[in-house]
C-alpha cells in the first residue's frame, strides 16, 4: 500500500515523516484544499475527522475527497454516532467561552451520513458499531465490550458508538446515467 497523509499540524507531519519515512507523501494541509492531483487516489480514509468541520468546510472537504479519488475509488471513514453535542460542552476558565471538549461541531446518524455521501458518492455500506480496544481491557471490560458488540449486531445501539461508512466515486459511465448528472459534474 502506498500511503499518503494529510494533517494540519506541521509538528505531527514532521513526526510522521520521521517515524514512517513518508517524506513528501506526508503533507501539512486541510481537507477543504487537498494538495493532491485530480483522480490521484484509489482510496481515501477519513476517520474521526468530519465531526470537527462546520457545514461549509464539510461540504468543501467532501468535494475535495471526490476530486482526488479515481473513478471507482473508495471513501472509507468513521464518525461518532448520534453524539449529543451539548452533553460534552465545557467552559474555558480564562475566557468563559463554551466549546465542545473534543472540538466536535457535527453530530451524525446513519441517515445523515447516507444523505451527505449520496450527493457525490455511491454509498456501499453504513454501519453503526462500538469500537472496542481489546488490548487495553481487563476481563470485565472485555465481557462488556463483547456484550456491546453482540447487541450492536442485534440492532441494539447505545452511546459512544461510531458510524463506519464505505462509499465509491462513480465511474464516468455511472455518473452520466445518474439523475442530475450535469449538476454532479459541475459541483
Amino acid at each position: 500500500v502506498d500511503v499518503y497523509a494529510l494533517e494540519p499540524s506541521a509538528r505531527a507531519i514532521h513526526a510522521l515523516r520521521q517515524r514512517l519515512a513518508l517524506g513528501e507523501k506526508a503533507q501539512v494541509g486541510y481537507g477543504q484544499a487537498l494538495p493532491f492531483a485530480n483522480d490521484f487516489f484509489a482510496a481515501v480514509v477519513v476517520s474521526e475527522v468530519l465531526e470537527h468541520l462546520d457545514d461549509d468546510v464539510l461540504g468543501q472537504t467532501l468535494a475535495e475527497m471526490h476530486r482526488v479519488l479515481r473513478p471507482g475509488g473508495l471513501l472509507l471513514g468513521t464518525v461518532p454516532a448520534r453524539e449529543r453535542l451539548a452533553e460534552h460542552l465545557v467552559v474555558c476558565l480564562h475566557c468563559n467561552q463554551s466549546f465542545h471538549r473534543w472540538g466536535h461541531l457535527q453530530s451524525f446518524d446513519g441517515a445523515r451520513v447516507g444523505q451527505m455521501l449520496g450527493q457525490r458518492f455511491e454509498v456501499q455500506s453504513i454501519r453503526e458499531r462500538p469500537f472496542v480496544n481489546w488490548a487495553t481491557l481487563n476481563w470485565k471490560g472485555r465481557v462488556a465490550g463483547a456484550a456491546k458488540l453482540l447487541l450492536a449486531l442485534l440492532g441494539v445501539h447505545g452511546s459512544q458508538e461510531n458510524i463506519v461508512f464505505r462509499a465509491r466515486k462513480p465511474l464516468a459511465a455511472d455518473a452520466a446515467k445518474a439523475p442530475g448528472a450535469a449538476n454532479h459534474r459541475a459541483a
